[in-house]
């Protein structure tokens, strides 16, 4: 019985310290029920976010490249749309397996919650970048417009 209590909480600890290591976690504090309610709201902003950029992004791909010799923007578009496709999945799934290693009854929403808040914003970090290096080369942001800056 000592051995399968040690080997729960060794579990539990290991998966606790590795969502730790997270940079950009919000602070939710308070009693469970808060801290899913914090992270909820941090989760809808996140994805709120992650949508805006995605569509900014697929829209200097649409818009085509600057310059023509760079015409390689159909092929980044379709990758990069399989890509956000397979990183949900990814997401979804990661955040499952998190949530299922950790004791029943202590904090399954809080470490699952967590966990999809992280990774929705560091997808949303990742596609930032992807329009930071689009923007001087699609001809969405051609006339200076500040519609190719995300918010």
């Amino acid at each position: 019985m000592k051995h399968l209590f040690l080997q729960g909480f060794v579990v539990s600890a290991t998966c606790l310290a590795s969502l730790t290591v997270r940079s950009t976690e919000p602070q939710c504090n308070g009693n469970a029920i808060q801290v899913e309610k914090c992270q909820a709201e941090g989760l809808n902003a996140a994805e709120k976010r992650l949508n805006e950029v995605y569509s900014l992004v697929m829209k200097m791909f649409d818009a085509g490249a600057v310059e023509p010799a760079s015409s390689f923007f159909p092929g980044k578009k379709k990758y990069l749309v399989a890509a956000e496709r397979a990183w949900i999945k990814f997401r979804d799934a990661q955040c499952a397996a998190e949530g299922t290693m950790v004791i029943p009854g202590s904090g399954v929403p809080t470490v699952e919650g967590r966990c999809l808040l992280m990774l929705t914003q560091e997808r949303v970090q990742f596609l930032e970048g992807v329009q930071r290096e689009l923007k001087y080369m699609s001809k969405f942001c051609e006339k200076g417009d500040t519609t190719c800056e995300s918010q």
